[in-house]
């Protein structure tokens, strides 16, 4: 069938060295669960960033998921999961009951900028905005007032015929 180009693969296709071919459609993967009331059940797994992939663009869900191409991460992409990660140890500390005030993310952050590889070069204004950031956040009622009960706890749901998993960055009571 005659398909658009997505967002995902235009650049790709601008290409003038690029070939277009038709390619054999596969089925998806499924996993296998335990044996149930004498059958046995086959499910898709399907995680959120799945879902989120998906909705972008099904050809990259499918490049990812089904082929396991690699995608190289962009400098945002880049720069949330090491925000993220600084937030996540912070708040596994704050949980041991160390005290995680401003001074203290922020030698997280410089810390963690320093020990990861990443396009550091191409954007050094970055460092000063993440611990800028840091530093904003941890004074907000939004991290003093908070009460954490989990970080990263992993979650699961079923959704016939497959499952949906992730993660949750942390549960608040």
């Amino acid at each position: 069938k005659e398909e658009t180009p997505t967002v995902f693969l235009k650049p790709a296709l601008e290409a003038e060295s690029v070939a277009l071919r038709n390619v054999e459609y596969v089925a998806p993967r499924s996993v296998a669960m335990p044996r149930s009331a004498g059958s046995i059940a086959h499910r898709q797994g399907v995680g959120v960033r799945d879902l989120r992939d998906f909705a972008e663009c099904p050809r990259k869900y499918e490049y990812r998921r089904r082929y396991a191409m690699p995608t190289r991460q962009s400098v945002q992409q880049w720069y949330g999961t090491l925000i993220h990660g600084v937030l996540e140890r912070a708040a596994r500390m704050r949980n041991a009951g160390e005290p995680i005030d401003a001074d203290r993310v922020a030698a997280m952050w410089q810390t963690a900028w320093e020990a990861t590889p990443g396009p550091k070069g191409r954007k050094p204004e970055l460092r000063a905005y993440g611990e800028q950031s840091l530093r904003a956040y941890v004074a907000t009622p939004a991290w003093t007032d908070r009460v954490i009960a989990a970080v990263e706890s992993d979650f699961a749901f079923s959704a016939n015929p497959g499952e949906v998993r992730g993660r949750f960055d942390h549960i608040d009571i």
